[in-house]
């Protein structure tokens, strides 16, 4: 190997090594956490959003909610179970204690507590001996 054939090798190299480098400014660690926290931020308003729009029906069952045969009572002569449908934002917070039931002549007629009554409209319905609430906001 002549003189000019290994400087041309070594040149080559650096020239090599030279444009691998990384010329890029590194960011920042405040850059990354601002970052962070507007993607996080995007993301909730993402959800909120998502379900504000949820208008789907569901249906939530309760079981073993007491029957009385007045308003007054307040010993229960039984307990039945109960499907509550409606949109889930509107029915996810409900308890059992939320309803009261009361048998009349002609079947069961279902109310809600005082607070929920506030928010909420009911649609009773029997099918075939079950009893069915639908639950709309007022």
């Amino acid at each position: 190997m002549d003189r000019f054939s290994r400087t041309t090798e070594i040149d080559t190299a650096e020239i090599v090594a030279a444009t691998m480098e990384d010329d890029t400014p590194k960011k920042s660690k405040a850059s990354i956490i601002i970052a962070i926290i507007v993607c996080l931020f995007v993301a909730v308003v993402i959800w909120l959003w998502v379900m504000e729009a949820d208008t789907e029906i569901t249906s939530k069952g309760f079981d073993d909610i007491p029957v009385y045969t007045a308003i007054t009572d307040t010993t229960p002569l039984k307990t039945i179970d109960i499907t509550v449908n409606g949109i889930r934002k509107n029915i996810i917070d409900f308890k059992a204690e939320d309803f009261k039931i009361i048998e009349t002549t002609d079947g069961y007629e279902v109310f809600l507590s005082e607070e929920k009554a506030e928010l909420f409209n009911l649609k009773n319905e029997s099918v075939s001996g079950e009893i069915i609430v639908s639950v709309s906001a007022k």
